[in-house]
């Protein structure tokens, strides 16, 4: 997106082959992302919060998040923005991934996307679509810092 409008020609999916070994995979992607943010120099990643659906893709999902929070660092010098799909959803006002893929593809007038091949994509624009009206309704460009209120107030006493 840039000033709010969606870059129809910047759509899609790093891909990596599944049959490659996994350090080949985050290495491919790596070098494939940094590419593409240094042609297009965005003033700010934004990302998918990690979700923790089974251990395994928990695991998988970190080691690309550090890339790209490094990727972010190295080119961009600052941390990207996190934003879980269901605070997205709660902030466009719309109803699991069918109705984020009806909002995208409606509001941005997406042709030839079919939900079984891009639903991925859609979920991806819509935190884009969230965050830029976050921004607009708050005046906010930073995450809030999480409160820990079990933590708050208590002293831990070493004897």
């Amino acid at each position: 997106m840039q000033d709010g409008k969606l870059l129809k020609g910047l759509c899609g999916k790093v891909e990596i082959d599944k049959d490659k070994k996994f350090g080949e995979r985050v290495f491919e992607f790596e070098s494939r992302l940094k590419k593409i943010v240094i042609k297009n120099k965005p003033d700010l990643i934004i990302i998918e919060d990690v979700y923790c659906k089974n251990v395994l893709t928990f695991k998988v999902l970190c080691m690309f998040h550090g890339i790209v929070f490094k990727l972010s660092w190295d080119v961009l010098k600052k941390d990207p923005f996190y934003m879980k799909t269901s605070l997205a959803r709660k902030i466009l006002g719309v109803k699991g991934k069918d109705g984020v893929f009806d909002f995208v593809t409606n509001c941005y007038k997406l042709k030839g996307f079919t939900f079984e091949q891009d639903n991925d994509i859609t979920d991806s624009i819509a935190i884009g679509a969230a965050y830029f009206k976050k921004v607009e309704l708050n005046g906010e460009d930073k995450k809030p810092a999480r409160s820990n209120k079990k933590a708050r107030g208590r002293v831990r006493k070493n004897n």
